[in-house]
């Protein structure tokens, strides 16, 4: 069922443009999460729920955790919620229609207090902003992974050499779709 929703919304993303991250790159996050089992992971920009489906494939896999992704696009978060449903992905997936970073400020949101891994992949500009909302719930040995870091380099204003010369980060860069920062918190 959920190669069909997957391959469903590769071929919406094709015809109307939503900015998913693509097979290449969903797979890795499907692999991550497997490798570091995290029990709570926060995606900022869920878009129309690809890379969310793949974390969440991910966390049934290891028969724990739960993903909070956060969409403030009352279009896309809509079908990102039909996407969920048809890929009978819900018990995995809790939505949140909001503004990152607001959302972290927002107690009635329902963000959990602690982060094992946050995925970035929304308004680049505003990345710093996540980073500083983030970090403070991020465990040590916790994941933030972004995307875009190489397609996209000069709408992050700074982020990337931020994160990749950040002492309390072991930072990667990866040429996997459209590049992808690793940043283990230390």
């Amino acid at each position: 069922m959920l190669k069909k929703i997957l391959a469903e919304i590769e071929e919406y993303d094709a015809r109307e443009r939503v900015w998913i991250v693509g097979p290449e790159v969903g797979r890795l996050l499907n692999w991550l999460v497997q490798v570091f089992r995290p029990e709570t992971v926060v995606e900022i920009g869920t878009s129309v729920g690809y890379s969310g489906l793949w974390l969440a494939d991910g966390l049934k896999k290891n028969g724990k955790g739960h993903l909070w992704t956060v969409e403030s696009h009352k279009e896309r978060f809509g079908i990102a919620q039909e996407n969920i449903a048809k890929a009978e992905m819900g018990e995995w997936i809790t939505q949140i229609k909001h503004h990152a970073p607001e959302v972290f400020f927002d107690d009635e949101a329902g963000l959990p207090d602690q982060i094992d891994l946050a995925f970035f992949d929304a308004t680049k500009k505003q990345h710093n902003e996540f980073y500083e909302a983030v970090r403070p719930r991020m465990r040590a040995g916790g994941l933030i992974i972004v995307d875009n870091v190489q397609t996209h380099r000069e709408a992050f204003e700074g982020f990337v050499d931020f994160m990749l010369n950040n002492k309390e980060l072991d930072t990667v860069e990866l040429s996997v779709g459209t590049g992808v920062l690793l940043c283990r918190i230390l």
